[in-house]
């Protein structure tokens, strides 16, 4: 039996080890920032799970067909495993402690208050290994001392994942009335569906706990069995959530191509109105907004996540390529363009037409003066003419 266990300890650290090498390798480059944070937590979670399966498989103690029970590096573990469990979760609930430091800081300082004495009781004592729920009663008929630390080691992190527990409680009701509001209509089933995932993985933190506390080989040997198998089923969760996340950013990308291309046309008709908007020196986006009929927040979104600049960057940009069209389709001269195209005088413009063709104005008309018809290759601002 103890080989049996002992192969499914190298089976769940072989397994892990491949979970973590997959999911490092897959979602890398997707810019969803809850995915990002959730895949993180998930691969935390697995390191965190194979650390802790070495250290027992090393480490761990066995006498009679018996396991060492709430030895100090299995309860430390646990409690770590929990609090990757715990941040993961909450992630999952869009409530993201992860990011607070408070919150990182404060449930790790249990760890320091359990191990300090243990150490401190380890240089000083004989540190007494239990391998039954009697060996504790009589530890602590016989060696109180002993007893009481390891006691007070347990108490203190089990006050840590209480609070825990709590915290994931708010979190989770708090995200069903978000959900709930958000999308009255299907907000049960994808609430129903993600609560059986984070059940399975309850349960699987409840075994773990009960394993703390029994020494029998035959349970450590089947909770192995179940987290493994828990663990392969959650990856294949994860690579169906990344394909979802995938094609959701494939929509999104078409979504952005058809905003790109309607506020286009509504800019380009704009610059078309006579006399040129662009004589306006003090437009704000306000202006432009109301002239192109757009709502004020919506416009600001094109700019920033569509064309991926702000308002003065853009506008600036607009007078410029206008100038350009001007200089290569008119026979105007420059000081004329400077003034249609809004700017305050022609060395303003000069200045903004070498920064971003990298010759003065005059020159780029003698360069492109046989050309008849100029076509700009940029989609972005065609037809400003």
């Amino acid at each position: 039996m103890l080989t049996l266990f002992k192969l499914t300890f190298i089976l769940t650290i072989a397994c892990t080890s491949t979970l973590i090498i997959l999911t490092y390798l897959t979602g890398r480059r997707i810019v969803d920032k809850a995915f990002r944070l959730e895949r993180k937590a998930y691969l935390t979670f697995l390191i965190v799970s194979l650390l802790s399966g070495i250290t027992s498989i090393t480490y761990g103690k066995y006498l009679s067909g018996q396991i060492e029970i709430l030895s100090a590096y299995s309860i430390i573990w646990y409690y770590i495993l929990f609090e990757t469990f715990f941040f993961s979760t909450t992630a999952f609930y869009h409530a993201y402690y992860v990011r607070n430091n408070r919150y990182f800081h404060r449930l790790n300082y249990p760890i320091i208050l359990a191990i300090i004495p243990y150490i401190i009781n380890a240089i000083h004592y004989h540190f007494s290994h239990y391998y039954s729920i009697s060996d504790i009663v009589t530890d602590c008929i016989n060696n109180s001392n002993i007893f009481c630390i390891r006691f007070y080691m347990i108490f203190v992190l089990i006050s840590g994942i209480i609070y825990m527990l709590i915290l994931l409680l708010k979190s989770y009701h708090k995200y069903k009335k978000i959900v709930q509001h958000l999308t009255p209509n299907t907000s049960n089933i994808r609430i129903d569906r993600l609560n059986k995932i984070l059940l399975i993985w309850k349960l699987v933190m409840a075994l773990l706990f009960i394993q703390l506390f029994t020494g029998s080989i035959l349970f450590h040997t089947i909770t192995n069995i179940i987290f493994t198998s828990i663990c392969i089923c959650s990856y294949i969760l994860y690579t169906l959530f990344l394909q979802r996340i995938k094609k959701n950013d494939e929509k999104g990308k078409n979504i952005k191509e058809e905003v790109k291309t309607k506020y286009n046309l509504a800019v380009n008709e704009w610059l078309n109105m006579d006399p040129c908007p662009l004589l306006q020196n003090n437009m704000t986006l306000q202006d432009i907004a109301d002239a192109l009929n757009i709502p004020r927040q919506d416009f600001s979104k094109y700019l920033t996540d569509i064309l991926h600049t702000n308002y003065s960057g853009w506008l600036s940009d607009l007078r410029v390529r206008k100038s350009e069209g001007l200089i290569v389709n008119t026979d105007l001269n420059m000081s004329e363009i400077a003034y249609k195209c809004g700017y305050a005088d022609l060395a303003t413009m000069s200045k903004a037409f070498k920064k971003k063709y990298g010759i003065p104005p005059r020159e780029y008309r003698k360069i492109n003066a046989t050309i008849s018809k100029y076509k700009f290759k940029d989609s972005q601002y065609m037809h400003l003419l």
